[in-house]
C-alpha cells in the first residue's frame, strides 16, 4: 500500500514539473494576439466563429494548452491573421447575393429549391452551421452562384449528368448516320428502288406507311431506335399486301375488292340490314368507338347476310327472300368485317 502511495506521488510530482516548465516557456505573441490557454474545441476562427460542430470529451477538468490567440473580437483567419468579424464576412462570402448566416445544412439550390431550404431542411438533428448562405429569393446554380429562383433552369450552363447524356445521344446519332451513308454510298443501294419509290433510312417504329396502318396511331417508345435504310414509296403512296405503292383510292379498292364499299378507320358498327339501332356512324357501345380499320359499306348500302352491300332499300326484300328459303333464319343478324359472325333475336 504504501509503494503504491509512492509511485502516485512521485508520478503526480513529474506531471507538476512539466506542466511548470510547459508554462514557463516563453511565448512570442504578435501584437493583435495574447497567450490564452484553450481547450477543446480550440481557437475560434473565420469558419468556425460560433458552434465548431467539433465533438470533444466530457471531462470535468479537461486540460488546456497555451499558445497565442487572437486577442477578443478577432478571429484568426485562413492565412493565420487575426481581422474583425465583419472582415471574416468579406472574406468568407465572396460571391454576390451571399451572406454568412447561421441555419441548417442545406442552402437554397436550383436542383432541390422544390424538396429543401435553407429554412427547410430534412436533415436531422437541427444544428445552427455558421456558412454562407444565398440571399433569400435566389438559389444557387450549376455553377454554384446565387441567382434569382425564377431563373433556375434557364442557365446557359448544363449539369455533367445532362451533358454526359447529350454525349450519348450524339453518338447514337452519329452512328445510324454512317450506317445510312455506307448504305447510300453502295452500288446496290437507291438503284434497287422502283419508280415509285425512294431510299431512305426509316425508323423501326413506326415503320413504314401501309395501306393498313396509315390512319392508325402507333405508339412508339421513348428511347431512340436506329433506323432500317430500305425502299420506300414515296410521298403520298403506301405500301399494299403485294408490295406495291398504291394511292388512297388504289389502297381502298385493294383492301375492299367488293362494290360498294371503302377502307376507314372508324367504328366497329356498320350499316347492317334489319339492324335499325346502330349504323356506322351511329354505334351507341362507348366500347366500340376505338378506330378500327377494316372495310364499311358505302352511304345508303348496307350489308346483307352475307356480308355484301346492297341498296338500303332493298333490305327488306333480301331479308324476306332469305326467311322464305329458311323459315328459321332470325330476323336480324351481326356483321363483322363483311361476314356474318351470329345470330341474335330481336
Amino acid at each position: 500500500m504504501i509503494r503504491l502511495f509512492f509511485i502516485l506521488f512521485c508520478c503526480h510530482i513529474a506531471l507538476c514539473r512539466n506542466f511548470f516548465e510547459y508554462d514557463e516557456a516563453p511565448l512570442n505573441c504578435r501584437p493583435d494576439e495574447e497567450v490564452q490557454c484553450l481547450q477543446c474545441p480550440g481557437e475560434k476562427t473565420c469558419r468556425r466563429p460560433g458552434d465548431p460542430g467539433i465533438a470533444c470529451p466530457a471531462w470535468i477538468n479537461a486540460p488546456c494548452y497555451r499558445q497565442c490567440a487572437c486577442k477578443d473580437g478577432r478571429l484568426r483567419n485562413r492565412d493565420g491573421s487575426c481581422i474583425t468579424d465583419e472582415e471574416c464576412d468579406s472574406l468568407k462570402c465572396p460571391g454576390a447575393h451571399e451572406n454568412l448566416e447561421c441555419h441548417g445544412i442545406c442552402d437554397n439550390a436550383c436542383e432541390t429549391i422544390h424538396r429543401q431550404n435553407k429554412t427547410n431542411c430534412p436533415s436531422t438533428p437541427y444544428r445552427c452551421i455558421k456558412q454562407c448562405y444565398c440571399e433569400d429569393g435566389y438559389a444557387r446554380d450549376e455553377q454554384n452562384n446565387c441567382i434569382p429562383i425564377e431563373q433556375c433552369g434557364t442557365s446557359a450552363f448544363i449539369s455533367p449528368r445532362e451533358a454526359v447524356k447529350m454525349f450519348r445521344l450524339l453518338i447514337v446519332l452519329f452512328a445510324g448516320h454512317m450506317v445510312m451513308c455506307r448504305q447510300l454510298m453502295t452500288d446496290s443501294g437507291p438503284e434497287k428502288c422502283k419508280p415509285d419509290e425512294v431510299f431512305q433510312c426509316i425508323q423501326k417504329c413506326p415503320g413504314e406507311i401501309t395501306c393498313r396502318n396509315r390512319d392508325v396511331e402507333k405508339e412508339c417508345p421513348d428511347v431512340i431506335e436506329g433506323c432500317v435504310p430500305k425502299c420506300v414509296c414515296k410521298e403520298g403512296l403506301f405500301r399494299a399486301d403485294d408490295g406495291s405503292c398504291y394511292d388512297k383510292e388504289q389502297c381502298d379498292n385493294t383492301l375492299c375488292p367488293s362494290e360498294n364499299e371503302f377502307y376507314d378507320c372508324g367504328y366497329n358498327c356498320d350499316n347492317v340490314c334489319g339492324w335499325s339501332e346502330q349504323n356506322r356512324t351511329n354505334c351507341p357501345n362507348t366500347e366500340n368507338t376505338k378506330c378500327r380499320p377494316r372495310c364499311y359499306c358505302n352511304d345508303g348500302f348496307a350489308r346483307n347476310l352475307y356480308g355484301t352491300c346492297i341498296p338500303v332499300e332493298e333490305c327488306e326484300a333480301d331479308l324476306e327472300h332469305r326467311r322464305n328459303r329458311d323459315p328459321n333464319l332470325p330476323p336480324c343478324c351481326k356483321i363483322s368485317y363483311g361476314f356474318p359472325l351470329d345470330f341474335e333475336n330481336n
